[in-house]
């Protein structure tokens, strides 16, 4: 026995979608994956589901969207330092071309890619 579900709707600012795919097991296993910082929604989400079934994996991925939302682009500079720093000390270790800033940026951690900064009325 398989299953999938999906399912979106709105509340306040955000949008979001629940997409859920099961298959047949003997207990209850329960996989959900949240977006970051969504966290808290997971024991409340996993207490309801746990309601409903009985048994089979679950995987559940809930997507969340704010629409109007600018992202807030950042260099990360203490990794970037470090990178710069690694980089420094390779210099005349290796032969290589020396990076490109593409290069750099594309290291992961380097450039963080962030939600607007949202009121705790809006979170609500």
């Amino acid at each position: 026995m398989t299953g999938f579900a999906r399912s979106q709707g709105t509340s306040g600012p955000y949008s979001f979608a629940w997409e859920i795919k099961s298959v047949n097991a003997k207990g209850l296993d329960l996989r959900l994956r949240m977006p970051p910082g969504w966290d808290a929604v997971e024991p409340p989400a996993r207490a309801r589901a746990a309601e409903a079934l009985t048994r089979g994996t679950v995987y559940a991925n809930l997507t969340v969207d704010r629409p109007g939302a600018q992202p807030v682009v950042r260099v990360n500079e203490a990794v970037l330092s470090a990178v710069l720093s690694t980089l420094k000390g390779l210099r005349g270790r290796v032969e290589a071309e020396p990076p490109r800033l593409d290069g750099i940026l594309a290291i992961k951690g380097v450039v963080e890619v962030a939600e607007a900064d949202e009121s705790e009325d809006e979170r609500r």
